[in-house]
C-alpha cells in the first residue's frame, strides 16, 4: 500500500510539473489527506477581466512605447534625412534665405504688417483656396469617384447650398403633424444619418449632459436643422466675419504678444533643424490646448450657448471648421496654434508655416473625406457625429483621459489610419454584416 501510494504521488508530482511548466496550475489542499490535486485555471475569464479594466497606466505606456520608438528611429536617421534635408532647405546658394530676402525688399521689413496683415491673409487664402476645392466638391457632387471616399455616405451629396449662402430658416411647428421621419431619427444608428444632421432621440441614457441639453433645445426651438430646407445661419458669412471682425483684431494682440515676449531678427531664417523642433513643440502644444478648451467647451455651461453652433453640423464639410461662435473662434481656434508659437518665439516665417500646416489638418478633419494618403479624419467625424467622444486632435489625450473609448469599439477607429492605396476605407474595411435570416427564429 505504501508503494502504491509513493507512485501516485509521484505521478501527481510529475503531473504538477508539467502544468507548471504550461503555466496552467493551482494548487487545492485537500481536506483530508493534505494531498495536492493540480487544477487548471481559467484564462480566459483572466483574460476578460483584464481588458474589461483598461488602467490609464496601460495606455500611459503604450503611448510611451510609441513615443520612444519613434524617437529612436529619429535619432538613428537624423544623420542622413536631416543632412538630404539641410542641403535641400539651403542649395543653390542658400536658396530659402536668398527668397526670403526678395519677399523682404519688396513688401518691406515692418514688423507689425507681416505679423497682423500677412499672417491675416495666408490664413485667409489658404483656407479659401483649398476649402473651396472641398466646397466645389461637395456642392456639384464631383467627381463621382470622390464619394467612395465619404466618411458618412449619404450625407451632404450634394451639400444644400442653402445651407451655406441663403441662411434660411423654416420652422416645423409640431413634429408629430409634419411628414418628416423624425420617429426614427437616432444618435447611435448610422442608417440615420443621411440627409440629417440633426437627430433627436428618445434614448439618452448614452448621451452627455451637454449633449442631452442640446437634444432638450431642439424639441424646444421646434425646429430641426440641416436636413433638405432648413438651416440656421448662413454658413460663408459666419467664417467670414470670424476671419475678419475677429481674425485681424487678434492678429494684433497676438503680434503685441509676440513684441512683448521677444522674436527672432525678420531678415535671418532660422535652420532647417530648428524648424522641424519647433514645428514638434507646436504640434504637442496646440493637443493640449486644444484638447482642453475643446473639451470645456463641451461643459453644460458653455455647450448650449457657445459651442452647440459648431455641432449643427454632425455630418461636417470642410468649410465650416471655423463656423463657430466668435468666443470659441478666439479660445479654441486661434489660441491653440499660437500658443507654441508665443512659447518658442517663433520666426514669423516658422509661424506662417505652421499656420499653413493647422489651416490644412483642421479643413482635412472636417471635410467628410477619408482621401487615400491624408492623415485620418475618423476621430473628428466621430465626434461631430456622437458629441462626447475625441476631443482632442492627436488622439494622445483622448487616450490618456479615456475619451476615446466608445470610438475605439467601432469600425470607425479600424478605419482611423492613413489610406496607402487608392481603395476606399469603407471597402478595406468594411462594416459588419447585421443582417438576420428570416429564418433564424423557429
Amino acid at each position: 500500500m505504501n508503494r502504491k501510494g509513493s507512485q501516485r504521488k509521484l505521478k501527481l508530482r510529475k503531473h504538477r510539473k508539467r502544468l507548471r511548466m504550461l503555466g496552467e496550475y493551482e494548487d487545492e489542499s485537500s481536506s483530508s489527506g493534505g494531498e495536492v490535486t493540480p487544477t487548471r485555471k481559467n484564462n480566459n475569464l483572466n483574460s476578460q477581466n483584464v481588458q474589461q479594466n483598461p488602467s490609464i497606466l496601460s495606455s500611459l505606456r503604450s503611448v510611451l512605447i510609441v513615443l520612444s520608438t519613434a524617437l529612436i528611429c529619429f535619432a538613428a536617421a537624423r544623420n542622413s534625412i536631416t543632412w538630404h534635408c539641410q542641403r535641400f532647405w539651403g542649395a543653390s546658394g542658400d536658396f530659402w534665405q536668398a527668397q526670403w530676402d526678395k519677399f523682404l525688399d519688396t513688401v518691406g521689413e515692418d514688423p507689425f504688417y507681416l505679423w497682423v496683415y500677412g499672417t491675416f491673409l495666408l490664413s485667409f487664402g489658404v483656407y479659401w483656396l483649398f476649402g473651396g476645392i472641398y466646397t466645389i466638391m461637395d456642392v456639384t457632387n464631383t467627381p463621382s469617384a470622390i464619394r467612395g471616399y465619404k466618411i458618412q455616405p449619404g450625407t451632404n451629396e450634394p451639400v444644400d447650398t442653402r445651407k451655406l449662402l441663403k441662411g434660411e430658416i423654416e420652422t416645423i411647428s409640431n413634429p408629430e403633424d409634419s411628414d418628416s421621419d423624425t420617429d426614427n431619427w437616432d444618435f447611435d444608428s448610422d442608417d440615420s444619418i443621411a440627409d440629417k444632421n440633426y437627430v433627436p432621440s428618445n434614448d439618452t441614457s448614452d448621451h452627455s449632459e451637454a449633449e442631452n441639453e442640446f437634444q432638450d433645445d431642439i424639441e424646444q426651438d421646434n425646429f430641426y436643422c440641416f436636413s433638405p430646407g432648413y438651416t440656421v445661419k448662413q454658413v460663408i458669412w459666419c467664417v467670414l466675419v470670424n476671419q475678419l471682425i475677429v481674425g485681424i483684431p487678434s492678429s494684433v494682440l497676438m503680434y503685441y504678444a509676440m513684441k512683448w515676449r521677444g522674436y527672432p531678427p525678420l531678415r535671418e531664417l532660422p535652420t532647417f533643424h530648428w524648424v522641424l523642433y519647433e514645428l514638434a513643440v507646436h504640434i504637442l502644444t496646440e493637443e493640449a490646448a486644444f484638447y482642453y478648451s475643446h473639451r470645456f467647451l463641451h461643459s453644460r455651461y458653455l455647450y448650449k450657448y457657445i459651442h452647440k453652433q459648431h455641432h449643427e453640423w454632425t455630418a461636417p464639410i470642410a468649410v465650416t471648421a471655423i463656423y463657430c461662435n466668435p468666443i470659441e473662434h478666439i479660445f479654441s481656434n486661434l489660441f491653440p496654434p499660437f500658443l507654441g508659437v508665443f512659447i518658442m518665439g517663433s520666426h514669423v516665417a516658422t509661424a506662417w508655416l505652421w499656420f499653413t500646416l493647422a489651416i490644412l489638418s483642421t479643413l482635412n478633419a472636417h471635410s467628410g473625406y477619408h482621401l487615400p494618403f491624408f492623415p485620418s479624419p475618423e476621430a473628428h467625424d466621430f465626434h461631430h457625429l456622437k458629441f462626447n467622444n475625441c476631443f482632442g486632435v492627436l488622439g494622445v489625450l483622448d487616450r490618456l483621459h479615456g475619451t476615446d473609448t466608445n470610438f475605439r469599439q467601432t469600425r470607425a477607429y479600424v478605419r482611423h489610419i492613413m489610406m496607402l492605396s487608392f481603395i476606399p476605407p469603407r471597402e478595406a474595411f468594411p462594416e459588419p454584416s447585421t443582417c438576420k435570416h428570416k429564418l433564424g427564429k423557429r
